[in-house]
């Protein structure tokens, strides 16, 4: 599905793919991909207050109810997980600190670096 909707440069579905395949395995690559996607669907700055609030409280986003992350998307379709969504022992910090590093931000590097524990 997700090669058919890159041929066809339907980046709100890449985008929602993504997204689903992000919060059922969220690490740094799913991470990457998944914003890179909404960049290109012009959603990133509506999803990333979402992806941060389940990273750092384990919030899942109230369409998660919905068996999708973004409604319609793909349920809707027919498709279904049996593993909808990791769990979650938030926050990741290690995750935490690899975006932080990512968006370049001292500060917030530091906060999630002095909270990981050593060993």
């Amino acid at each position: 599905m997700k090669q058919t909707c890159e041929q066809s440069a339907d980046w709100l579905m890449i985008a929602a793919l993504d997204t689903e395949d992000f919060f059922r395995n969220p690490d740094i690559r799913q991470y990457e991909r998944m914003m890179i996607s909404a960049e290109q669907a012009g959603i990133a700055d509506s999803i990333r207050p979402i992806i941060m609030a389940y990273v750092q409280e384990g919030t899942f986003p109230s369409s998660a109810t919905k068996e999708s992350v973004i409604p319609g998307i793909p349920p809707d379709a027919g498709m279904t997980y049996g593993r909808r969504y990791a769990p979650l022992d938030a926050p990741l910090r290690p995750l935490l600190l690899e975006i932080a590093l990512i968006d370049k931000d001292p500060d917030v590097v530091l906060e999630w670096y002095v909270q990981i524990p050593s060993g």
